[in-house]
């Protein structure tokens, strides 16, 4: 259990940059993403952190971004 909090604390920590090569190094060294997959990094750094991050930092997030 401690593995899995630790990991989703670097988790939420690398998606809060919303930096879509950092996500995926993360990721990939962390043996939980393939190089190359999925065709659309990107799509699939905002899924991950509709999913994850707090709902008072993803309403700010998308408030900023609009």
């Amino acid at each position: 259990m401690t593995d899995y909090a630790n990991f989703r604390q670097q988790l939420d920590a690398v998606l809060r940059t919303l930096d879509v090569k950092q996500v995926q190094d993360f990721l990939i060294a962390e043996g939980q993403w393939s190089p190359g997959q999925p065709a659309n990094a990107e799509f699939a750094m905002w899924m991950m952190a509709t999913q994850y991050c707090p709902v008072y930092t993803c309403s700010v997030t998308a408030h900023i971004s609009r």
